[in-house]
C-alpha cells in the first residue's frame, strides 16, 4: 500500500471517529435531541474535511522536494498542452475558458531527452522555444518550477490546508470538551490575515504580469484588442484600493481600538 493511500484511511477513519466524537458530544449537551439527518451531515463534513487536511497538509510541502534532491536546469519550452476550464462569471453564467500547461524538454547527462509537463497551468499563452529554470529530481521523476503562479497556488492551497487542519482541532476540543478559543483564534488569523490577503495580492500580481507582457515585452499572441489592458488597468486598480482597504481594515482595527482606550 502506498503511503498517499495509507494516508487517506487514515485521514477517513479519523474523520468518521471525531464527527462520533462531536455528534455523542450534542447529545449530551442537548439531551433528547435526535440527530437524524445532521448526524450523517456531519458524519460526511468531518471526513470530506480529513482528507483535505491531513494527506494535503504533507503532500504539497513534498512537491517541493526537487528543490533539494534535483539539479537546477535551464530548459526550453516545446510544446503546450490545452485544456478547457468550466467558470462561471459575475452573472452566475459558466462558459469554458481555455488553461495551457508549458511542455518542456530536458536533457539528461547520458543525452537522453525528455519531455516533461510544467507543474501549473496559465490562461496566457507561454513563447515556444524560450528557457525557463526548472528543479528536476532524476530518480524520483518530480519537476518544480519556482514561478509566481507554481508558488503563489501551492502556498494558498496549503494554507488553506492547515486552516483545515485548525477547523479539525476546534472539533476534536468540542467533541471532548474541552475550550475552542485558540483553535478559533488560529482559524480567524488563518484565513483573514493569511489566506484572502495572498489571494488578492496572488489575482493582482496575475493582472500585472499580463500588462507587463503586453505593454513591456509587447506580446499578444492571442490576438487581443488594444483595449483590453487598459480594462485590465482598471482592474489593477480596483484590486490595489480594495487590498488597501481590507488591510486597513483587518490590520489597522487593533491599532484604532488602542488610540481609543487611550
Amino acid at each position: 500500500m502506498s503511503l498517499y493511500a495509507s494516508l487517506f484511511i487514515f485521514s477517513s477513519l479519523f474523520g468518521l471517529v471525531l464527527g462520533w466524537g462531536i455528534i455523542s458530544r450534542r447529545k449530551t449537551k442537548n439531551k433528547g435531541e435526535k440527530s437524524g439527518c445532521s448526524a450523517i451531515y456531519i458524519l460526511i463534513l468531518t471526513v470530506i474535511i480529513s482528507n483535505l487536511a491531513i494527506p494535503f497538509t504533507l503532500i504539497i510541502p513534498y512537491t517541493f522536494s526537487p528543490l533539494f534532491t534535483g539539479n537546477r536546469m535551464e530548459v526550453p519550452i516545446v510544446f503546450e498542452e490545452m485544456h478547457y476550464d468550466t467558470v462561471k462569471d459575475s452573472d452566475g453564467n459558466e462558459r469554458e475558458v481555455a488553461m495551457f500547461t508549458p511542455i518542456v524538454e530536458i536533457e539528461l547527462e547520458n543525452g537522453q531527452k525528455l519531455e516533461r509537463k510544467l507543474d501549473y497551468s496559465s490562461g496566457d499563452r507561454t513563447k515556444i522555444g524560450s528557457n525557463i529554470t526548472i528543479f528536476y529530481d532524476t530518480e524520483n521523476d518530480k519537476i518544480l518550477t519556482l514561478g509566481i503562479i507554481s508558488v503563489g497556488t501551492k502556498l494558498v492551497a496549503w494554507l488553506t490546508c492547515v486552516w483545515l487542519l485548525a477547523l479539525l482541532w476546534a472539533g476534536y476540543n468540542y467533541a471532548i470538551g474541552k475550550p475552542t478559543a485558540r483553535p478559533r483564534n488560529i482559524l480567524g488569523i488563518l484565513g483573514l490575515k493569511l489566506i484572502i490577503p495572498l489571494m488578492m495580492l496572488g489575482f493582482t500580481l496575475g493582472l500585472l504580469s499580463y500588462l507587463y507582457k503586453r505593454w513591456i515585452l509587447l506580446e499578444n499572441p492571442d490576438n487581443h484588442p488594444d483595449w483590453l489592458p487598459f480594462l485590465v488597468l482598471f482592474f489593477v486598480g480596483g484590486m490595489l484600493i480594495g487590498i488597501w482597504a481590507y488591510s486597513s481594515a483587518i490590520f489597522g482595527s487593533k491599532d484604532q481600538s488602542a488610540v481609543k482606550k487611550t
